[in-house]
C-alpha cells in the first residue's frame, strides 16, 4: 500500500533464475525502516546470513531511494545502495545524486534489489513497459561515460538514468564503485565489486511517468524552498559559489588537509586546486541533479596545462584532494583529468587516493621500486604516472 512520499512497490530481480518480480509492503514497515538506507538495512538483515561473504550470490545488492525521492525537494534524485562490501566483509550503505532515485520512484518502485548471479555480462532496463534483463557482451571493458552512451543509443531513450561499473567492477577491484549520470558515485566499501560480482555491468531507469504521491504539496513545497534557501546560503554561500571543492583551503588553514599520505599537513599551494580556482580559471556549465538548483555540480573544460580542453565533471572536495593533495600534485587541470579518469574506471575516489599516497610514499623510501610499478616512476605529484597506476589497477 502506497503511503505519502512512496510509491508501494519493490522491484526484485533474481539474475540467477533470470525472474523479476514486484513486491509490497505495508505502511508500518515504511515508518519503521525510513528510506533507501532503512530499505537497504532491512532487507540486508532479513536475507543475507551471517557468514556469507561480499561476492557470494547470496548477497543482496540492494538500490532504494527515500520519501522525498522524486518530488521537487532538491537533490531528490538521490539514492542509496546498501550491501556487504569487499573492503570490511560488513555492510555498507553508500549514496550518490543525479536521477536515477527519481526515476525509479517515476517507474513506481520505491527500491531495486539485486539477488543472484547472472551467467554472463547484463544490464537491467526498467521502464514504464516492465523490465528487462539485456545481453551486456558489448560492454565489456567500457568506461562508464562509454557505458553511458552506448546504453543510451541502444535503447533510444532521451530521459535515462545509467549507473553501472567500469573495468574496476568488472575485476572486482576492491574499492570499485557504482557510477552514473557522468559524474555520480555511489563509492564505498567496493559496492561496484559486489556489482561486478553479480556480472552486472549497468541498471537503466527510464522516466517514468508515475507521480510520488504527497500528501499535503503546498507545505511541503515550503519546506523544500526553505531548505534550499539554507542551503544557498550556509557559509555565506560557499557551496553554492563554489562546490564542496571551495571548502578545501579552509581544509589547509585548519591544518587538516591530507597532504602527501598524511607525511605532513603542510600545502602552500592549496589555492591552486581549490575551487574557486577551478571556477574562475576554467570554462564550467551547470550539470544539476535533479531539481536542484545548487549550482553543485558543473561540467568542467580545463584551459590550461597538460590536459587543456579535456571536459569531464567537476570534482568534489574529495577528488581535488585525493588527486591534489594526498600525492602531492599541485595542479587543478591534473586533478580534474586524474578525478574523472578514476571515476569512468569506476573506483572510489578516496581509496584511489590513499593507495597512490602510499606508492608514492613506498616509492620515495625504497620500499618499492620502479621495477615494482612496471616503469613507472611514482614520484611525488606525478600525475602521468598515477594516470598509467589506476588504470593498471583497474584493469
Amino acid at each position: 500500500m502506497a503511503v505519502g512520499g512512496y510509491m508501494g512497490k519493490i522491484l526484485r530481480v533474481d539474475l540467477s533464475t533470470r525472474k523479476v518480480s514486484d513486491e509490497t509492503f505495508d505502511a508500518g514497515e515504511l515508518r519503521r525502516y525510513i528510506g533507501g538506507t532503512g530499505f537497504g538495512a532491512k532487507y540486508l538483515y532479513d536475507e543475507v546470513p551471517a557468514g556469507v561473504e561480499w561476492n557470494d550470490p547470496r548477497n543482496r545488492l540492494v538500490i532504494a531511494s527515500g520519501p522525498l525521492g522524486g518530488t521537487r525537494t532538491a537533490g531528490s534524485g538521490t539514492f542509496s545502495v546498501v550491501s556487504k562490501g569487499p573492503m570490511t566483509g560488513l555492510a555498507v550503505a553508500t549514496q550518490a545524486n543525479g536521477f536515477l532515485g527519481a526515476y525509479l520512484k517515476f517507474c513506481g518502485y520505491d527500491a531495486l534489489i539485486l539477488q543472484g548471479a547472472a551467467d554472463k555480462l547484463v544490464y537491467v532496463h526498467v521502464g514504464d513497459d516492465g523490465v528487462e534483463i539485456r545481453d551486456a557482451a558489448h560492454l565489456s571493458g567500457k568506461d562508464t561515460w562509454d557505458v553511458d552512451d552506448a546504453i543510451r543509443e541502444e535503447l533510444g531513450v532521451k530521459q535515462l538514468s545509467v549507473f553501472g561499473i567500469g573495468p574496476a567492477g568488472e575485476h572486482l577491484v576492491r574499492w570499485a564503485a557504482i557510477a552514473g549520470d557522468k559524474g555520480h558515485v555511489a563509492g564505498h566499501n567496493g559496492v561496484g565489486a559486489v556489482m561486478g560480482s553479480k556480472k552486472v555491468k549497468a541498471i537503466a531507469i527510464e522516466r517514468g511517468q508515475r507521480r510520488v504521491s504527497v500528501v499535503d504539496r503546498e507545505r511541503m513545497l515550503e519546506a523544500a524552498a526553505k531548505l534550499f534557501e539554507i542551503a544557498k546560503t550556509e557559509r555565506g554561500g560557499q557551496l553554492y559559489n563554489w562546490g564542496t571543492a571551495g571548502g578545501l583551503s579552509n581544509a589547509a588553514r585548519g591544518g587538516w588537509l591530507p597532504v602527501r599520505n598524511y607525511t605532513t599537513n603542510i600545502f602552500p599551494e592549496h589555492e591552486n586546486i581549490n575551487g574557486q580556482y577551478i571556477r574562475t580559471k576554467f570554462k564550467i556549465k551547470p550539470n544539476p541533479c535533479w531539481a536542484c538548483q545548487m549550482h553543485h555540480c558543473h561540467i568542467v573544460e580545463i584551459t590550461e596545462g597538460a590536459y587543456k580542453g579535456f571536459v569531464g565533471e567537476e570534482p568534489e572536495y574529495e577528488q581535488m584532494a585525493a588527486f591534489g593533495s594526498v600525492i602531492g600534485q599541485t595542479e587543478a587541470g591534473a586533478a580534474v583529468y586524474l578525478s574523472n579518469i578514476n571515476d569512468r574506471l569506476g573506483m572510489d575516489c578516496n581509496e584511489a587516493g590513499w593507495v597512490l599516497g602510499f606508492a608514492m610514499e613506498a616509492y620515495e623510501k625504497g620500499i618499492l621500486t620502479k621495477k615494482d610499478f612496471d616503469g613507472l616512476e611514482m614520484t611525488w605529484g606525478n600525475a602521468a604516472a598515477a594516470d598509467a597506476l589506476l588504470r593498471k589497477i583497474a584493469h
